[in-house]
């Protein structure tokens, strides 16, 4: 991991929950929690059926959804195989 992060300067701390300036944990979870009783509602079976029922979440203040793309997302998976997890005792790591 130190590795990956000191060969690409660029990545920065994110926090996903809060992603704007103001927010705190109470109003995350509120939202959180709109989704679940909206989601209750209503069955999904396509994105765009999901986009739908995003909408419905709040209709006052409605949610700003981000359609997320390739560059995005890291492969940690091949970093992860360069690593021998096998050379490390079971016992040191408990």
């Amino acid at each position: 991991m130190l590795t990956l992060l000191s060969e690409n300067q660029n990545v920065q701390h994110d926090n996903p929950e809060v992603r704007h300036s103001g927010a705190s944990a109470i109003q995350v979870d509120n939202i959180h929690s709109q989704i679940e009783k909206t989601m209750n509602h209503s069955e999904v079976f396509s994105p765009v059926g999901l986009l739908r029922t995003l909408k419905l979440v709040n209709t006052i203040n409605q949610l700003r959804i981000v359609q997320m793309r390739h560059f995005h997302f890291f492969d940690f998976h091949s970093t992860a195989k360069s690593w021998h997890f096998t050379k490390i005792p079971y016992m040191q790591v408990r």
